[in-house]
């Protein structure tokens, strides 16, 4: 009985392991990727379909006090997966929920210091077609800056 016992435990901790490891996982790769093609595409354009490993067709991007705009929009599996990160009374960080589908797929907590989604790029969904912004980087502290439409920037 207490093999049984510890065999279940065991693999409750394995399971949570796998299910909320993955998300950190997932954030750690994205938000590499996509602060390495930010900086190595300064002055040109990034793809986010070229910083991710998983199938999604769709991606809302959350900035900073992001919050539904209505109490319809609440109730979307969207803003409940951003409601999760705290984004309505954080400035740290852009939220950028993945879809397959119309499932969420992946939640990730970008950084603002790993590049910046300006105000031309959040609080909108794009096809994984229209996922490509404009890359800047300042000069005075080496942040960069994602914007869309991908146009021309000035430095």
């Amino acid at each position: 009985m207490r093999l049984f016992r510890t065999s279940r435990v065991v693999f409750t901790v394995v399971l949570w392991s796998l299910a909320f490891g993955g998300c950190r996982q997932t954030d750690s790769q994205v938000n590499e990727q996509l602060n390495r093609q930010a900086r190595l595409a300064a002055g040109a354009s990034v793809r986010l379909q070229d910083v991710t490993s998983f199938p999604w067709d769709s991606v809302r991007i959350a900035g900073p006090y992001d919050a539904p705009r209505t109490a319809s929009d609440s109730s979307t599996k969207v803003w409940q997966a951003i409601s999760k990160t705290g984004l309505a009374s954080r400035d740290d960080i852009d939220v950028l929920v993945f879809l397959r589908e119309g499932q969420v797929v992946a939640v990730v907590e970008h950084p603002r210091r790993l590049g910046d989604f300006d105000s031309t790029a959040v609080r909108r969904t794009y096809t994984r077609s229209e996922a490509v912004f404009a890359s800047r980087m300042n000069p005075a502290d080496s942040t960069t800056t994602l914007s869309y439409p991908e146009r021309k920037l000035m430095p």
